[in-house]
This record gives C-alpha cells, structure tokens and sequence, in this order.
C-alpha cells in the first residue's frame, strides 16, 4: 500500500462502503444559494491549490431562475412522502433504524441518528451525516458492505449508507438520500438492452491502442487509467447541524479521499491478487483476497454457511428488498470475483442499491445476484463484511453516481473460459472452468486474471518460468483463430496470460467493428525457463547455386552454461528464382520481427477489422530460431495485401495516386523462404549471409 494511501487512513478519512469509491465534484461552477442563511464554505485542495467557493446574498447581473431544489427530476414521480423523507425535511436529533444482513441472508436491524446535513456534498446533491449502533458495529465503525443499507426515520426511507470516517471507532455515516437514488430507478426502466456487451454503443481508441502495445510488453501499466482525485477538503461548518453539539468531537476539517472499497475475490495465489489489484487501480475497485465459494449454486446449495441454504432461487429472489445483501459477480467457477453491497429500496421489478456508484460507467448491464454474509472481519485498516453470490437474479442497469440500478429478471449469459495447465514435474495436468462477466472494457482484464490463477493454482505463481501455451478465441461474428506461443519470465510464466488476455482486448475494443467473445480455451505447459543461448556463428556450405539446388545453412548456439549445440537446415532454392543475389537470415524472435517491420512498414498499420486480425495472428516465438531468404524486389501494399514484383510502371502509377493515404505503402523485398525451428532455448542474436543464385553457373 503506498504512502499517500497510508497517510490518508491516519489522519482519518472519509471513505465510500461497499464496492467502490468515485468521488466527484465540480470545482468550476457556484451554485447560488437562496436562503438568507451564513455563507457556506468548501475548501477544495487540488494537489498544492486550495480554491475556497463562497456563496452570498448579493446583488448580480446574473439571475438564476431555480434553485436546484426546484428542479423536477425524473425520480419526483416515484417519491412517495408517506414512506420517504426528503434531506431538506431531515433535523439533526431525529432517530430512527437501518437495515443490513450482519450475518446469513436476511437483513438485522442497527440504530440510527441524524447528526446534521451536508448541502451540496456533490453538485445538486446533499449528503445527511447519521451516527450508527448496533453491537455488531462496536469498535468497527461502518464497515464495507454496508453501501446501500436503508436508514429510515419515523418508518420514512431517508437514503442509503453510503460513506463513512475511516480509522474510526465510531460508526459515523454518510447517507446518501433517497430522492437523488430515485433518479437512477427511473433510469433502469428506461435503459435498453446492450446486447450482452455490458456497455452501451460508443468508445474510443484508447483502450485499443493500449492493448495492441501491451501485446508487445505484457505490462499492465500501458492501459490508461481513471483520472484520480486529490483530497477534498470539507469544514465541520459545512455540515448543517442547528446547535446539534454532538458534532463538536469532529475535527475541524475533515478529508474525503477516493479511496477504493473490496472487490472480493477468491484466490490461491498472492500473484493473482495483485495482478487484479493492477488492473483495476483507478477504477476504485480494490480486490480482496477472501475465501469464497465459486457462486451461483455451490453457494446457494451449502447447508453449512450462515443463513443455510437458498433451495428456491426464483423465491428468495422474490423476498430481496431494502437491506438484503446484493452481488455483482464477475467472475464465477474455479475463481469467484464478485462486489457485495446492499440494497436500498425496491418497487416491483427495480430496484438501487449501494448508494454510489461501482464505475460511474452510466448504462451497463452487469450481471445480479441475491448474496450471503459469512462474517464480518475486523480489520484497523477496514474492516467489512465477507460476503459471496449465491446466484444471479437478474442485471445492473445503471451505474451512477448516487446510486447502481437493477431489474429482476433472466441471468445474463457469461463468456465460458477452460484453462488447461500442463506441469509435468509437479501437478500434471489440472483443468479449470470459469464465467467471465462481458464488457469492453474489463473482459481483458478478467480473462488475464483467470488464466494467471489456473497457472498458480497449478502450482506455480514466480520464479522463472517458461509457458508454451495455446489458446483458441471464438466471437459471435463467427471469428475464430488459434494462437500459439512461447514466453519466459520471472512470474512462473503468468506473462502469457497477460499477452492472451491482450489479444482478447484488441479484438473486443477495436475501433472497426463490434465483436463479442463467446468463449475461449487455453492450454499451457508450465516448464523451468529455458536458457539462453546466443547465436554465436552461421554459415552457408555454398555462397552460389543454380535454382533448383539445395543449400545447407548451418548455425551455432552457445547456451548459459552449457555446451555448443550446431544445428542445419536445408533450403530448396525454387527453379523459376531469378539470377541475382539474395539475403540470407539466420536469428531469433526479434530480427525476424524487425525485418518485417524494415521491409513492409505497412503491415503493421490497423486500419480495418481484417488487417487487426493479421496482426493479432502474428507472433514469433523466442524460443525458434529463424531462416529467410529475401529478394530486392520491390512492390506495394494496399489495404494489407501485398502486390509484390510490380512493374515499375505500374509502381510508380499506384504511389502516385495513393499519395499519402495510410492504407497504401510501399513493399521492400520477398520472401522466398521463411521457416522457423523450434528448440528447448531461448534464442538471442542473428547473422545474415548473401546467397548468389547463378544459371550458368559453372
């Protein structure tokens, strides 16, 4: 954990509860108060900027029409003033009770006690400070997981716990209320289906463009991250409290940080846990380690977990409303990742939940789950409860910033993942099962994670390691390919999960054409990392031959620590090769890359749907050892095709009218040969000879 984040928990902080903190605030617009009360004050610290915002009573060219207490929102028709309360209508001293499960499957009751209003915690919203109490909250605070439990005062819904003060003993709350979440249930029955990509049409390259290079590094660091927040700084005279002096313990300033809330995830290996950890920073999704069972049915099913078995889903679905536990599950099988919160409020089909957002990614469509509470774990740094799926029950519609918003119904159909793990010298062969949650964005990242956890699972998660693996990919367009590969690293070979789950990601977030993974095999042996062995020497046993002739090529490997190895090949020269001399090459995965690259720039450009599938299809593996032959001719490309041997004429024509248009691009040099040799080594180095082709040679 890094400093800032260790800093920020001992001076103590506000914190989000449940699945995820996404603070936002708009610091470039006032909103005028009409009230004739004391100026408010927010100081906003902005890296090393402090920006006070004050509004007055005064006079101004400028006349705003409403407040933005005025403003009808679509959750004004679904407000019902005989069982909620508005924030404007709450008053410090009122006391009331909340709901949420401590244990089991349905919600126990806590105490509750307004302390004061926030106004604006976020633009056009307030946020209502509440005191907590129940025994299972002594020297807890609010624990995560809580995100969404009702509190209600004189039977009316108030809102939902949504924040709270960390490195706290006192369960000190922050409700979100009800009328700003209402907004998000009314967008659920308005929000359409996504057809099973999790996200709505739109996008950018970025995602994209991050993914085609991680394919080259496998490092986590080039995908773009969410825009973080700095501390935002709140006065205790922010907080409207009418002479209510239980406020005074507070400190004069408080802190809110976007801190990250759980992300419960079952795992045997610290390796995947922080590989998770990696890919999602700066969403506010923090993974936590905690031994869950697979979700849907095995959990639903287990006679010794708290609360007992659910033997009727589509019943206890029926029963879930305010303060029952709720999943988003993201992954299912031999790994469970899954957020738990709770629920707020339900009306017939709907529902919303949380209190705040997972993503903030608006329309979505998540898989649902009805959860379990197995415990609640102390914790000085957080505490929360330990919560699991025990089966879907519908799907996530919105993720806003008040509030996730869900609608009962159908599961979602998840993405199937088979992961086979080959280790010969400790655990054999070990097969794994997983549904994977679809969306654009975190697919990837979610297929990297399971196929990580089955190579650790297998028994290895560090340590140098070599992985050949394969993997099949088939999507709903009908694309299918198959990818072969080597890689060696210091992880137990957990790199080629990423570099799999960087094909994944190019393909589902491209730019051309909307594809969706239908499911994918992965097959991999997990072996001690080869040495490395350099190519120390190569030779041709002829520098000139007739076409038609065989010419023997012959190499020299030196590797770590061992003894020489000379290894051949035999190329048949073609009859019809014209006179003329030739370039040989001899070397490993990255000449023979570069010489790709030097001799048709263009190959490597994406610029449909078809020329990233080309890319995505082509590797070289650092284990082989590369033979070519190459002309000097030249030729173009357009639209990924090669034209090779062109006439200059007509050469010269096409460049002409191309101009600079990036679909076209000139060729330098054939191929005539192109092999490659698979060896037990990694190889390191190139020599390059030139063969002379000669008819009348004598």
């Amino acid at each position: 954990m890094d400093s800032g984040l260790m800093e920020g928990l001992r001076m103590g902080r506000w914190m989000s509860f449940g699945l995820v903190v996404a603070i936002t605030i708009c610091a470039t617009s006032v909103l005028s108060q009409t009230e004739s009360t004391a100026p408010e004050t927010l100081t906003v610290h902005w890296g090393d900027t402090n920006v006070t915002s004050r509004s007055e009573n005064r006079s101004s060219d400028l006349t705003f029409t409403s407040t933005s207490d005025e403003v009808t929102s679509r959750g004004d028709a679904w407000f019902d003033p005989a069982t909620m309360m508005r924030a404007t209508d709450v008053r410090p001293g009122m006391k009331g009770y909340g709901l949420t499960v401590f244990s089991g499957l349905r919600p126990e009751r806590f105490d509750a006690e307004v302390l004061g209003v926030h106004h604006r915690f976020f633009p056009n919203q307030d946020l209502i400070l509440c005191r907590l109490t129940a025994p299972q909250l002594k020297d807890l605070g609010v624990v995560a997981g809580m995100s969404g439990s009702p509190v209600y005062i004189d039977g009316k819904l108030i809102g939902a716990v949504a924040y709270g003060w960390s490195d706290s003993l006192d369960a000190l709350a922050g409700v979100t209320p009800i009328d700003a979440m209402l907004e998000v249930y009314a967008s659920v029955g308005e929000t359409t289906s996504t057809q099973g990509t999790g996200t709505p049409e739109g996008g950018s390259r970025e995602m994209f463009d991050a993914y085609l290079a991680m394919r080259e590094s496998a490092q986590l660091n080039l995908l773009p991250r969410k825009g973080g927040m700095s501390a935002i700084s709140v006065k205790k005279t922010d907080v409207s409290r009418n002479g209510n002096s239980k406020l005074d313990r507070l400190p004069d300033e408080m802190s809110l940080q976007p801190l990250g809330a759980p992300l419960f995830m079952s795992s045997a290996s610290p390796a995947t846990l922080a590989l998770a950890r990696d890919f999602f920073a700066g969403t506010g999704m923090d993974p936590v380690g905690a031994s869950l069972a697979g979700g849907g049915a095995a959990s639903a099913s287990a006679e010794n977990s708290p609360g007992g078995p659910v033997t009727n889903l589509v019943a206890f679905a029926n029963e879930v409303s305010g303060g029952y536990a709720l999943a988003v599950p993201m992954v299912e099988g031999d790994l469970s990742m899954a957020g738990v919160g709770t629920v707020t409020w339900r009306k017939g089909d709907r529902l919303v939940a949380f209190g705040h957002p997972m993503f903030q990614f608006g329309s979505v469509e998540f898989p649902m789950a009805a959860a379990r509470i197995n415990t609640m774990v102390k914790s000085r740094m957080r505490p929360f409860k330990l919560g699991e799926s025990v089966g879907q029950i519908g799907a996530v519609r919105q993720d806003r910033l008040p509030a996730i918003g869900g609608k009962f119904g159908t599961p979602l159909e998840m993405i199937p993942v088979h992961a086979t793990v080959r280790d010969a010298v400790y655990s054999g062969v070990k097969d794994f099962n997983y549904r994977v949650m679809r969306h654009r964005e975190l697919t990837p990242g979610l297929v990297m994670t399971v196929l990580a956890e089955s190579m650790a699972a297998a028994g290895r998660s560090g340590g140098d390691a070599a992985a050949f693996f394969r993997y099949s990919v088939g999507f709903d367009d009908g694309t299918t390919f198959t990818q072969e590969n080597y890689l060696a690293d210091q992880w137990g070979g957990i790199e080629a999960a990423m570099v799999a789950g960087a094909d994944v990601g190019a393909l589902v977030t491209n730019p051309f054409k909307k594809v969706l993974l239908s499911r994918m095999d992965f097959d991999v042996e997990v072996v001690d990392k080869f040495p490395e062995a350099t190519l120390f020497r190569a030779q041709l046993n002829r520098d000139t031959v007739r076409p038609g002739e065989t010419v023997e090529v012959e190499w020299q490997l030196n590797p770590y620590r061992g003894e020489p190895r000379v290894m051949r090949t035999n190329i048949i020269v073609p009859d019809n090769l014209p006179d003329g001399d030739y370039r040989v090459m001899v070397g490993d995965a990255a000449s023979r890359r570069q010489a790709e690259a030097a001799r048709n720039p263009g190959g490597s450009r994406v610029l449909d749907y078809e020329s990233l599938l080309r890319v995505v299809k082509r590797n070289f593996p650092r284990n082989k050892v590369y033979v070519t032959v190459m002309d000097a001719d030249s030729g173009v490309s357009l639209h990924g095709q090669e034209l090779p041997r062109l006439p200059g004429s007509v050469e010269t024509l096409m460049r002409e009218g191309a101009g600079e248009q990036p679909y076209f691009a000139s060729v330098q040099g054939n191929f005539i040969v192109d092999a490659d040799i698979a060896t037990r080594l990694e190889i390191k180095g190139s020599r390059t000879m030139t063969l002379r082709v000669a008819r009348n040679l004598r």
